[in-house]
């Protein structure tokens, strides 16, 4: 490629919104003097307005993202696509009932937890919070099966 047209071709989109500024100054100024003067006037900023438009959308890239959006749209022969067999496996996944985990009873709900019998939701709350800070699995000695029995031990004492 010639030195001349590669330095062009950077230049292109500067270029490009230059012309546009210049014809969408046109056709504004076209529109003012249509309103002073006569309407008559004002229908040939339609055409600039238009140019100045276009030749911006195709500087800035617009026109293009728009043509490979298109693309990317149309199915294939076959009709499916990779989002297709996503979405599917997706929809499979939430028909599948998950394995029920059984609830613990309230006296081992409240061991796990570290609370009393007489214990209030405010007590309850706090022993939660303290208790999931030591087995939260991202912690130093956290554990994520002890953290699930913490979890359901809180949500069985807070029914």
């Amino acid at each position: 490629m010639f030195p001349r047209l590669q330095y062009l071709s950077v230049n292109r989109s500067g270029l490009l919104i230059g012309v546009a500024s210049v014809l969408a100054g046109t056709s504004v100024l076209l529109v003012v003097l249509g309103a002073v003067y006569n309407l008559l006037i004002a229908i040939f900023a339609i055409p600039f307005g238009a140019a100045a438009y276009l030749l911006w959308m195709d500087a800035t890239g617009r026109i293009q993202m728009r043509f490979r959006a298109k693309k990317r749209r149309t199915p294939p022969p076959g009709g499916r696509t990779a989002r297709t067999e996503q979405s599917r496996d997706r929809s499979w996944d939430q028909r599948t009932p998950q394995p029920q985990r059984e609830q613990p009873s309230q006296s081992k709900a409240r061991r796990v937890l570290g609370v009393g019998p007489e214990a209030d939701q405010a007590e309850i709350r706090s022993a939660y919070r303290d208790r999931v800070k030591e087995v939260h699995p991202d912690a130093k000695n956290g554990d994520e099966e002890s953290f699930k029995q913490v979890s359901q031990a809180y949500d069985r004492l807070r029914e």
